[in-house]
């Protein structure tokens, strides 16, 4: 499917002719609507949800970090279903099945693994450390889709990664001396 009908509702089409359709006319110019803040306002919103979930793993102590997985894989699954259903699309298309499986054990095993630091270690450590994501998205997108990377994004990745060697030796340091 072409990715400008999925984003149909944030753009607008230059061109003022109501009965031309933008799919059959591919030279149709589209320009971004303006929502400045949209962006950063459902980030923020997401990490908000983000952390809550993070916090409602660490203090469900008694259930296991693969059932609270299962749990929410089935949150996400069940208001998925009437959206496929109603999009009248296959799931899983031709040519991407592969790459969905591999997607799929990938955010598997990062996800059961992030429970299990949560359960782990104190909540605010392992946040830092499992919230540095944007850190190996922007190594793993130069190296996979030649995205580029400036200064400031090299800057940034080294400071994120000095955080986390900190925060690590400070973890490594502070069961040293609960040992002794």
């Amino acid at each position: 499917m072409d990715e400008r009908l999925e984003m149909q509702h944030l753009v607008e089409r230059e061109d003022s002719k109501e009965d031309s359709d933008a799919t059959d006319h591919p030279s149709v110019k589209w320009k971004p609507k303006s929502c400045s803040y949209l962006g950063i306002l459902l980030a923020t919103i997401s990490s908000l949800f983000f952390s809550l979930a993070s916090v409602i793993v660490k203090w469900m102590v008694n259930v296991h970090p693969m059932e609270l997985a299962a749990c929410r894989f089935v949150g996400v699954l069940l208001p998925a279903i009437p959206y496929v259903i109603w999009r009248n699309e296959c799931p899983f298309p031709k040519g991407k099945r592969l790459m969905l499986l591999l997607r799929s054990l990938v955010g598997t095993t990062g996800l059961m693994l992030s429970f299990y630091a949560f359960r782990h270690m104190p909540l605010a450590d392992a946040s830092v450390v499992v919230f540095s994501v944007p850190v190996f998205v922007a190594i793993f997108a130069r190296i996979f889709l030649k995205e580029p990377c400036g200064l400031f994004n090299v800057l940034t990745i080294c400071l994120t990664l000095i955080g986390m060697i900190l925060i690590t030796n400070h973890l490594s340091f502070s069961a040293t001396v609960c040992r002794l």
